[in-house]
């Protein structure tokens, strides 16, 4: 039998002579030898498979990535301009799992449920990568907090905290994503330490937009538990004041980046905090171009999750740029509103109402944050008579006994 030296192998197999040897003191070389301090291979003999490469191979054909580090794909800059969904969606197709990934996110964004919801699951029906199931695991979600369905929510938490991790950022994205979802339901308590002190470095930096966004959630919800109760130690309304200060650069550095998504959506939470402290002037600044942004692309489910919470504010916005919109919107809201508070009382076991009016869940919670009848009246452009009907039939609706104990149904 004829026999090369290691260092002839790897020139003819395109190898390192280091890497030979290893493949040699592995076995994996059939035949080879060694003599003294040499290698030697015989000379029939084939490069042998990498074992590495192999596996490489297999995982990037049964678990597609994603083009971005981040399971909330249409939270990313692939989708920076308002207009340009069908754009970006096309500009996915050489890999067909982000393109149906993005295609499900984007109908829950439009308010599309059943296709998102379908989509969702088609893709769970063959082998994921970490990020593309819990891709599909979040729209599983916001679609069973739409329909109010608890079997749908807990199989969608069950989707993101069993994805298989590979890597650190693997585990802190599963913790970040499982307690973003709980947060859609006001729910702050299963968030990690690191991001409950505002630190995202454990996330990969295209998960950054969506962690801003998800941040400004966990604030104001600190401050609305403030006001209602939960922590009293803290003063709600200086919360509140605070609130902007960190939303406004925030919604900047976003608006850099080119997350259409997270600033449409920051810009409406950080109109809520402003229409709370009574500054409409510069609710409606952000309410008006998140509103605009969104309609280019019909974005319609973002609008309607916090349509409750801006009273009538957002429906005097939206009547002026689209009267259809503003109908689609109020539609998707009610029944949105409907879901998520069987959703939110069930797994917290809380007890939101979803019988109030607009003016009484409105009056209801000024009250929840220390207004007075006539501070609610002069915020509300409203008599003070008024708001004490409003007040009165919040509570007889609620079975409240006392004006604190509308707190806990807003």
């Amino acid at each position: 039998m004829q026999y090369i030296t290691a260092k002839q192998a790897s020139e003819q197999w395109g190898l390192t002579d280091r890497r030979v040897q290893d493949l040699c003191r592995n076995g994996q070389i059939s035949g080879a030898v060694r003599w003294g301090r040499v290698w030697m291979i015989p000379k029939d003999a084939h490069r042998p498979v990498d074992r590495r490469r192999k596996e490489q191979e297999q995982r990037g054909t049964s678990l597609p990535l994603l083009p971005k580090k981040n399971p909330a794909i249409v939270f990313t800059n692939l989708y920076q301009i308002p207009g340009s969904c069908d754009a970006a969606h096309q500009a996915l197709q050489d890999t067909p799992e982000s393109a149906e990934l993005f295609r499900a996110q984007m109908a829950y964004c439009q308010g599309n449920i059943d296709i998102a919801y379908g989509a969702a699951c088609r893709l769970l029906e063959q082998p994921c990568s970490h990020d593309l199931q819990m891709g599909c695991g979040i729209v599983i979600a916001m679609c069973a907090m739409y329909r109010g369905n608890e079997q749908m929510w807990r199989r969608a938490k069950e989707c993101i905290q069993t994805a298989k991790c590979n890597h650190p950022k693997d585990r802190s994205l599963t913790e970040f994503w499982s307690a973003a979802m709980d947060s859609e339901l006001f729910n702050t308590n299963t968030f990690p330490a690191w991001f409950a002190r505002g630190c995202f470095d454990p996330l990969p930096a295209d998960s950054y937009p969506a962690a801003r966004y998800y941040y400004l959630k966990y604030l104001y919800i600190l401050c609305h538990e403030s006001a209602v109760g939960l922590w009293t130690e803290r003063d709600s309304q200086n919360m509140l004041r605070m609130f902007p200060l960190i939303a406004e650069p925030f919604i900047s550095q976003t608006r850099k980046v080119g997350s259409l998504i997270s600033e449409i959506y920051m810009r409406l939470i950080c109109a809520v905090a402003y229409h709370n402290l009574g500054n409409n002037e510069l609710a409606v600044q952000h309410l008006d171009t998140a509103i605009s942004q969104a309609l280019a692309d019909k974005l319609y489910m973002i609008l309607a999750e916090y349509r409750m919470q801006l009273d009538f504010l957002m429906d005097e916005r939206l009547v002026l740029q689209d009267t259809a919109a503003a109908q689609r919107v109020k539609l998707l809201s009610k029944h949105l509103h409907t879901g998520w508070v069987h959703l939110h009382n069930t797994i917290l076991g809380r007890k939101l109402s979803q019988t109030l009016t607009t003016r009484e869940r409105e009056t209801a919670r000024l009250a929840a944050y220390g207004l007075s009848n006539k501070e609610i009246a002069q915020r509300l452009d409203i008599s003070v008579n008024t708001v004490k009907q409003s007040l009165r039939t919040a509570m007889d609706k609620t079975g409240s006994l006392r004006r604190s104990d509308l707190a806990h149904y807003v």
